[in-house]
């Protein structure tokens, strides 16, 4: 198997890579108008699109604060690892805080939240899908809506809403967005402060519930250990009065007067704890410490100025009476600590003369049955006491975490108004929009080079029109010759007569008769089928050929032109429009001095229908004169894809030249030539003609060069 050599392959794809570069500098104009649309409808699409500012404040989940006070809470334990910071996530998610955040933001009488559309509902709003929805002037109480419209809003909140952890560290950043940058700012602000005060109430709640199971418990033990007091004194006093122990009496005496001290203060400590669980202001002003310091005769006149002052007097007296209220819910808190601790001492001090008590029963050698009883008495009540010592204490410790309750987490960076909006991101899609404008630019460049626009190379023409291409003539830029088709004489070394041999050839090879008739045409006007025909007409005199160029375009005498317009006594059209009897060779025949080329030629350009003139005899007679005396006839015809003459003239022909002009004749007219040129059955050749320089001739002329120099 052969091997295809390397440089092979290179020269191919630095071709195909020439031919992209070229589409792209022909097709420039559509890429940069292309570009130009899109980036123009991209900047007004973002000029439209409503402004949003996004604001983040951060909040950090630390418990030290509390720990450090030796406030933590046993029902709630945050600690730094990553299920309990998602888990605060999730709670600042909740539709709980979104909903306290809402009514505190009071985002149901807000315009601009209300009347916030997203992309979509512009566009579905564009065409009346949706209605508009407004803020009524009335303002409107949340808590009064439905509850359908209560969680839409709730819902809508939570959406331009974003609550996440900030890495793997213990921060918790909260954005929020909105049109205005104050109004991210307050609202991403107010959401932090609102998961603040939610973590602040579940501790509350949580320590109220531990405070209520506490209070029962200490209740319940008391009533115990009275009972088992009780129990304790009534069987000590009857061994005692078996026994007559004046020593034992006197520990009864003083166990006594303890009892009385402690159903005192129990019954003083129920009170208090009633009156500041129904806020009862006026038992608790009577309590001592507030009696000494007249704190029920102020109460009694703010409540008197309350009553009858107006404007600024009544509001002095309600900060007055909230501050006193404040001092008496201090004042009473310290009177049930100091009671509680009071009832504790009596305790242990009737535990302490129990205990002498019972050594001194010891003492006495009671009988074996009653020691053991009395034992027992007295271990059952020293449990219930040392119980009920660690409740109050657990209840103690709760109360002042109820009093100190701060919040696991804490501020660190309060969201402040943002410079610049969110959204649109206008940058991204300028950018974005630039990049798609580029592709589609390219894009339709190739669309219109190869499926809408003109034919640019031989392949491309021989696969749409499913002809053989003898030749690509590229476009003549030589001097010394006023036009292209001289240059077969003045110019035989250039890239444009060698792309004329190159025809020529090529239509030797597929043409086996030595007489040739070849029509020339185009699909539309400015192809440069006459020069082609000229071009090879004088080729074939050079080789020896007797050639003769017929000028069959009666509408446009071009071939006339290309002479320099000399005069003809009896033209093309005088000939075919005679009647009678004459013969084709006193027709005028021009003859070229320079290349041998005879020429027919109308005498000027027709006025009236064509096509009667070319289906005449006359021009049978013609044709047949033409084939009898030259070896070569060339007739150049008008436009197919404007008038029918070329398909009426091929019926006399051998074969036939469809001209296509580079890179500017479309596909679609070439088709709609080829398939009127199909009907005649006689051979088409294509030839793309004026190929730029750049797409593969460039170097043919110092080919040429060094031709001519090495001849010399």
């Amino acid at each position: 198997m052969a091997e295809i050599p390397p440089g092979q392959v290179f020269g191919e794809s630095h071709l195909d890579l020439r031919s992209a570069l070229g589409v792209l500098r022909r097709r420039i104009w559509t890429v940069v108008v292309t570009i130009v649309v899109v980036m123009v409808a991209a900047v007004l699409f973002t000029l439209q699109l409503p402004k949003s500012y996004t604001a983040t404040a951060l909040v950090v989940v630390d418990s030290r604060d509390s720990e450090l006070l030796g406030l933590q809470s046993p029902a709630r334990e945050v600690s730094g690892n990553a299920s309990s910071i998602d888990t605060e996530v999730q709670i600042a998610r909740s539709s709980k805080v979104m909903r306290r955040a809402v009514v505190e933001l009071d985002l149901v009488n807000t315009s601009d939240f209300l009347d916030r559309k997203s992309v979509l509902d512009m566009v579905t709003a564009l065409f009346g899908l949706t209605p508009s929805d407004t803020v009524s002037g009335t303002r409107r109480d949340f808590d009064a809506l439905p509850a359908t419209t209560q969680a839409q809003i709730v819902d809508r909140f939570s959406k331009l809403v974003d609550i996440s952890r900030v890495g793997v560290t213990n921060v918790i950043q909260i954005s929020a967005t909105a049109s205005t940058p104050d109004d991210a700012a307050l609202a991403a602000n107010k959401l932090a402060e609102v998961y603040l005060a939610e973590q602040i109430e579940a501790k509350l709640s949580s320590n109220e519930r531990a405070a209520t199971f506490l209070r029962d418990r200490v209740a319940s033990l008391a009533r115990d250990i009275a009972a088992g007091e009780t129990a304790l004194d009534t069987f000590v006093q009857t061994k005692i009065a078996e026994l007559g122990s004046p020593a034992a009496r006197d520990f009864l005496t003083r166990l006594a007067e303890e009892e009385r001290l402690r159903n005192a203060s129990g019954a003083t400590l129920s009170d208090i704890q009633a009156a500041l669980a129904a806020q009862d202001y006026i038992t608790l002003a009577q309590i001592d410490g507030a009696r000494e310091a007249g704190l029920a005769m102020r109460r009694a006149e703010l409540l008197a100025r309350l009553e009858s002052g107006e404007g600024s007097t009544v509001i002095d007296a309600r900060r007055e009476l909230d501050a006193l209220d404040a001092q008496l819910r201090e004042l009473a808190t310290s009177q049930v600590r100091t009671l509680q601790d009071r009832i504790v001492a009596s305790n242990q001090a009737s535990s302490s003369l129990r205990d002498q008590l019972g050594r001194t029963l010891t003492d006495l050698e009671l009988p074996k049955d009653v020691s053991v009883e009395f034992f027992q008495i007295q271990q059952s009540l020293s449990a219930q006491r040392a119980l009920y010592e660690s409740y109050i204490a657990k209840l103690r410790q709760v109360e002042q975490q109820t009093d100190f309750t701060i919040p696991d987490s804490h501020i660190i960076a309060k969201a402040e108004p943002p410079a610049r909006p969110s959204f649109p991101p206008s940058r991204m899609i300028v950018a974005g929009a630039f990049f798609l404008a580029l592709v589609a630019g390219i894009g339709l460049a190739f669309i219109r080079e190869h499926f809408v626009g003109g034919i640019v190379n031989v392949e491309q023409l021989e696969g749409l029109a499913g002809i053989p291409v003898v030749a690509s003539v590229p476009q003549f830029t030589g001097s010394g010759a006023r036009s292209p088709d001289l240059a077969m004489v003045t110019q035989p070394l250039s890239a444009y007569a060698e792309s004329i041999r190159r025809i020529q050839f090529g239509m030797t090879t597929l043409l086996s008769k030595n007489r040739k008739c070849i029509f020339v045409t185009s699909a539309v006007p400015g192809e440069g089928k006459t020069t082609i025909a000229l071009s090879l007409a004088r080729q074939s005199a050079i080789t020896g050929a007797s050639t003769v160029v017929i000028d069959a375009d009666l509408r446009r005498a071009r071939v006339r032109t290309h002479l320099g317009d000399p005069e003809v006594d009896r033209g093309l059209i005088a000939f075919l429009g005679e009647r009678g009897g004459a013969r084709a060779d006193d027709i005028s025949i021009i003859a070229e001095p320079s290349s041998g080329v005879h020429f027919i030629l109308s005498e000027r350009a027709s006025t009236g229908s064509t096509d009667t003139l070319l289906m005449s005899q006359r021009f049978d007679e013609l044709i047949r004169f033409a084939r009898e005396r030259y070896d070569t006839v060339i007739i150049d015809t008008p436009p197919i894809g404007l008038v029918v003459d070329a398909t009426i003239v091929a019926r006399h022909c051998d074969a036939g030249i469809m001209v296509v002009r580079y890179a500017s004749t479309s596909q679609r007219m070439v088709l709609s030539s080829l398939r009127e040129l199909e009907r005649t059955d006689v051979p088409i050749y294509g030839v793309l003609n004026m190929v730029a320089r750049a797409e593969g001739y460039g170097r043919y002329g110092d080919y040429g060069n060094y031709y001519q120099q090495d001849a010399a």
